[in-house]
């Protein structure tokens, strides 16, 4: 049986309360992107508070990963209480092979269930020697782009999406 605990959160800190009523579990197993992990650090820093008030631990059983195996790895039964997957295939994937998810999951909430958007961020060698300011640079002959492989990273196909996204706007480079 699990117990429910609360804590409280609110974004606007001008407020005297920060915290808006979100439920915690005696036990927590978040399942999600290796990218999450960090972020995730602040449940064990909440942790520790609430050993430090004299209050038994949530017990966190984390598992971080690439978003296609954490899904995989939740349809074969991997417990999880919270997940964050990259891509919408992996939730739907989820959904349809476990019904742990709603079908309906990506329509029933305002912005197709979108609740933060990414950007995505050119780096280049110091004092940029080849000149990359956009999209059509990096088609460039001389130019080699070094991203994850889109068949196995989600953050590789949001790299590729926004390429095609800005040459569909009608941009052209001319190689």
């Amino acid at each position: 049986m699990r117990i429910r605990l609360f804590a409280q959160e609110n974004h606007d800190k001008s407020k005297s309360s920060y915290w808006r009523v979100a439920p915690i579990y005696k036990e927590s197993s978040p399942v999600g992107r290796s990218q999450d992990r960090d972020q995730l650090q602040r449940l064990q820093l909440f942790n520790d508070w609430r050993k430090s008030q004299g209050h038994d631990p949530v017990t966190l059983r984390q598992s971080h990963g690439g978003s296609g195996g954490q899904a995989c790895a939740v349809i074969d039964g991997l417990e999880a209480t919270v997940v964050t997957l990259a891509l919408s295939a992996d939730i739907s994937a989820i959904a349809e092979r476990t019904g742990k998810i709603p079908e309906d999951w990506q329509s029933r909430l305002p912005h197709n269930s979108s609740p933060y958007t990414s950007t995505i961020v050119f780096l280049v060698r110091e004092g940029n020697p080849k000149g990359i300011e956009n999209w059509g640079d990096l088609a460039r002959h001389d130019v080699e782009v070094i991203t994850p492989n889109p068949k196995t990273s989600g953050g590789a196909r949001w790299n590729f999406m926004a390429g095609w996204a800005w040459a569909l706007t009608g941009n052209t480079c001319h190689l």
